[in-house]
């Protein structure tokens, strides 16, 4: 049967019993390996009819991990670090959320163990597949929970005995022991008896696909058990018994079931166990969207059980906390006892190495006394030897101190000379260039002289000359007014000459260009004709009008020129004599001022060097020879100093000398202009005319 097929089974009309061994066909196909397993386990899913209530089981899920299997790691070691462990601590929380019975049932993690194993991460179907297994082939199993359910095993005890008396009897003879290796067995699932894994799918494929329902759980467990009935009956003490289940004997597993069918039809219905009949989950619907609740068990003794439970585990969590302070006060009493012992014997080993210490420091410092003797000795020799060597030193540099310091009073000696004569010299040039400066101050007033008596003289024949000044100016304006006619024809000559050539250019540029252009030439040039006669007309009448103009004001400026001359000239002389005589004056007091600190400083330097040649004869020692070091080298600072001062001095008296002369040069060009202002109008005049523009009226320049 294909595996797309599954999914229509619920259509099919045929009776339970002949679906239900088409799927154990399938599943036994699945088994030897004919099949996918995941077809397998849809095959098992929809023998068992799981409702897939995703919202009933969302609930369980989102409450987490069920405070009784919180520890389910150290329960399991083997899965601890599998993910199979917390798949199985997944199912068994949400089957106690769902029945508090089942976190109290201390059989269920190895009983579901192998299932949630088989439906791999398929927590849903994991969950349903354990909780239909609970509700039908774990019928009576929770009766006189939390004790296991004897009367039941006694009950399958007497099925054994009805198909093989024999074995049946033996049984019953090894007692309690046997109900509890048959009650360990059933409650893993048959996990723990079957050597492998596909022995215990064949054994449970048979149980969910069996006609006869859940009861044939017990049928299967009969046939195996009289399969192994030669080993069973050689048992004789519970030992043998543990041994013999421990040991896994080999079976097969075909047989068994066969013969669990066999057992099955030959068994009467009052020694049946189990349900006859397999009941499914109930669908989710809208009048149930949960689970059925599980009600087959004492409430009393689950919650009893549950109470001693969080009993035991309160007293196991005291105790686990007293054993833990009970260590950590032996680790700590431990500790203290090694931390005194190793600080005895620390104490010991330091008194040790003290006196070892001090033995060592004697020893040391007796060498070290020692060699600090030997050391005193050496160090005194070595001190007399340096005593010695500073004294031959101290010798030898006095000898060349004293060498040097001739030498630098010879050379301090001839510095001086030298500066003396660079002095004299100095004095000596100033004076011949104040003597040149005094010759040509008075050789100035000797031209200044002249030139007062000049424009003195001028000014006598200024009068004399005005009369006929007067009489020459209408000839000299009838002249200036012909020439002025002359020089304007001559630039209207040029300007014509000019505009030709330039009408040349610009029609030689526009027969080049085009004829077009040369005819705008042609109207621009008879434009500039017409203007230019305009501007010749208009030339003529304003020279007329500048003539007639000027014959108005010649007269007048004439007249005022004269008066001025006069005025200025009168004034003029008496402000330059003045001028003159305050700074002859001012020059006479520089120079006697200077002259008499060269001597005063000259006076100064000669006394010093006599001091100096006095002291330098009175030196014979050491001490003597280093002071006059020190006043020779004062007395060179004093001198560069004085050098330095009289330099300035000397660039004060420069400064003083050329503004001097500036004034002087300004009072002879004052006087050049004072001479030269007569001949003022008639160059004006002619400028005038020559130029053809309107002048301003001419004025005499001011001295």
């Amino acid at each position: 049967m294909p595996c797309d097929s599954v999914t229509c089974m619920s259509q099919w009309t045929s009776p339970p019993s002949i679906v239900a061994s088409i799927i154990l066909h399938s599943l036994q196909q699945c088994t030897v390996g004919t099949r996918p397993l995941n077809c397998c386990y849809n095959r098992r899913e929809h023998l068992l009819q799981l409702p897939r209530n995703s919202a009933a089981f969302a609930l369980f899920q989102d409450r987490g991990v069920h405070p009784a299997y919180k520890d389910l790691a150290q329960q399991m070691p083997g899965a601890s670090r599998s993910a199979v462990a917390v798949r199985l601590q997944a199912c068994l929380s949400q089957l106690a959320h769902w029945c508090p019975l089942f976190g109290e049932a201390g059989f269920l993690p190895r009983f579901a163990f192998p299932f949630v194993k088989l439906c791999g991460a398929k927590s849903e179907s994991a969950f349903e597949l354990v909780a239909t297994l609970l509700l039908n082939w774990c019928k009576g199993w929770f009766d006189l929970f939390p004790n296991e359910p004897l009367p039941l095993l006694r009950r399958f005890l007497l099925a054994v005995s009805h198909h093989d008396l024999e074995l049946g009897s033996h049984l019953q003879h090894l007692g309690v022991p046997l109900l509890q290796q048959l009650w360990h067995q059933i409650s893993g699932a048959m996990s723990d008896l079957l050597p492998s894994q596909s022995d215990w799918l064949v054994f449970w494929d048979h149980c969910l696909a069996a006609a006869a329902g859940p009861g044939f759980l017990y049928q299967l467990l009969c046939s195996y058990l009289i399969t192994q009935r030669r080993l069973l009956l050689a048992v004789q003490d519970e030992q043998q018994l543990v041994r013999l289940f421990e040991s896994r004997p080999a079976v097969d597993i075909q047989q068994v079931v066969k013969q669990a069918h066999k057992l099955q039809e030959t068994t009467p219905d009052y020694a049946l166990l189990g349900l006859r009949s397999f009941s499914p989950l109930p669908a989710s619907s809208a009048a149930s969207a949960g689970y059925p609740v599980f009600t087959e068990y004492p409430a009393g003794s689950v919650e009893l059980q549950a109470q001693e439970r969080r009993r035991i585990q309160e007293a196991e969590d005291a105790l686990i906390r007293r054993r833990q302070v009970a260590a950590e006060l032996e680790q700590r009493s431990k500790q203290v006892a090694f931390d005194s012992s190793a600080l005895t014997a620390q104490r010991q080993q330091l008194a040790a190495l003290d006196a070892q210490r001090r033995a060592a420091m004697r020893a040391i410092d007796d060498s070290l006394a020692a060699a600090g003797a030997r050391l005193d000795d050496r160090s005194k020799e070595e001190k007399l030897k340096q005593i010695r060597m500073v004294e031959e030193a101290y010798q030898a540099s006095l000898s060349s101190l004293r060498a040097e310091w001739t030498s630098e009073l010879a050379a301090l000696k001839a510095d001086i000379d030298h500066k003396r004569r660079l002095t004299a010299a100095a004095l000596k040039a100033r004076q011949e260039e104040e003597d040149l400066k005094a010759l040509e101050f008075q050789t100035q007033q000797r031209l200044w002289a002249l030139q007062q008596e000049e424009i003195a003289a001028a000014g006598t024949s200024a009068l004399q000359d005005a009369a006929a000044a007067q009489a020459a100016a209408v000839s000299a304006e009838q002249q200036r007014k012909a020439a002025e006619w002359q020089a304007e024809d001559e630039v209207r000559a040029l300007r014509q000459q000019h505009e030709t050539a330039r009408q040349v250019r610009l029609a030689a540029a526009a027969e080049q260009e085009a004829a077009k252009q040369a005819a705008q030439g042609l109207l621009l040039t008879r434009e500039l004709q017409a203007q230019e006669e305009l501007l010749k007309v208009e030339h003529q009448r304003r020279l007329r009008t500048l003539a007639e103009d000027e014959a108005e004001l010649t007269a007048k400026q004439l007249q005022l020129q004269v008066e001025r001359q006069a005025v200025l000239a009168a004034a003029g002389q008496q402000a330059v004599q003045q001028q003159a005589q305050q700074q002859k004056e001012r020059f006479t007091e520089d120079q006697q001022r200077h002259v008499a600190a060269v001597d005063e400083e000259l006076q100064a330097l000669k006394r010093r060097q006599a001091e100096l040649h006095a002291a330098a004869a009175e030196i014979g020692s050491a001490a003597c020879m280093a002071a006059a070091e020190q006043q020779l080298t004062q007395l060179e600072q004093a001198i560069q100093q004085a050098a330095k001062e009289e330099e300035q001095q000397v660039q004060q008296i420069l400064q003083e000398l050329d503004k001097d002369k500036q004034q002087h040069q300004h009072v002879m060009d004052v006087l050049a202009a004072i001479r030269a202002e007569p001949e003022v109008p008639q160059r004006g005049t002619a400028a005038a005319a020559a130029t053809g523009r309107r002048s301003p009226p001419i004025e005499m320049l001011p001295g």
